[in-house]
């Protein structure tokens, strides 16, 4: 079903060329949105997707998307050179309608959408800074990358945060906001996809300190 459907959008993006469309970033349908359409989507979903001057785009339709409201807010500055449709995911088939420019705020706004969905996988930002706001922008984002195969070590308490990194093999402690009901402990962020999806999960001490003393020695 999926493959259907990537074969419908390259399809789509290629005749689009004829318009002076998808004339260059064709990563971004071969990569970025094949790498969507194959994990990311589930049963009952819209997503919006848009060929435009230079690539494609692919985002969920949701409400707190924040991309899709970037989107919509760029149309009347881009709408004219781009084309836009809705990929609606059913149970035994995916379909994909073009919407005219003029209508495309009013029509995904009335899309339904899937409430507390689940996603299939998240990006190892959005794990890390909904864990820990306070570290966005901080110099752990600096020492640290969400390249593919990274691993981020940390040691939690109610107001500090010590990590390791392996990118660069920098430890530091940071300060936290004081919160007397965060929990003390020890957790991992690897990131596993080229895209920067990642998984955060808990581990023990032993492990923590063990990563410590490897940064130190690769270090030295």
């Amino acid at each position: 079903m999926f493959e259907d459907l990537f074969e419908r959008m390259k399809s789509l993006a290629v005749s689009s060329q004829s318009l002076g469309l998808f004339s260059a970033f064709h990563d971004d349908l071969y990569k970025h949105d094949l790498d969507i359409v194959t994990n990311d989507l589930k049963c009952g979903d819209r997503f919006l997707w848009i060929i435009k001057e230079y690539g494609t785009y692919l985002t969920l339709v949701c409400p707190d998307n924040e991309f899709l409201q970037a989107v919509l807010d760029s149309v009347k500055r881009d709408g004219m050179k781009r084309r836009y449709f809705i990929i609606s995911v059913m149970q035994d088939r995916c379909d994909i309608a073009e919407v005219p420019v003029l209508g495309l705020h009013d029509v995904v706004k009335s899309l339904p959408y899937i409430k507390n969905r689940v996603p299939n996988r998240r990006f190892a930002s959005s794990l890390l800074y909904e864990a820990f706001p306070s570290v966005k922008g901080s110099i752990m984002m600096s020492d640290h990358s969400l390249e593919l195969g990274a691993e981020l070590y940390l040691s939690v308490t109610a107001n500090s945060l010590t990590y390791v990194t392996t990118v660069t093999n920098k430890s530091r402690t940071i300060g936290l906001p004081f919160d007397a009901n965060r929990a003390s402990g020890y957790l991992k962020l690897t990131v596993t996809t080229e895209f920067g999806h990642g998984e955060l999960v808990p581990i023990t001490a032993r492990v923590f300190n063990n990563a410590v003393k490897k940064a130190i020695k690769r270090a030295a």
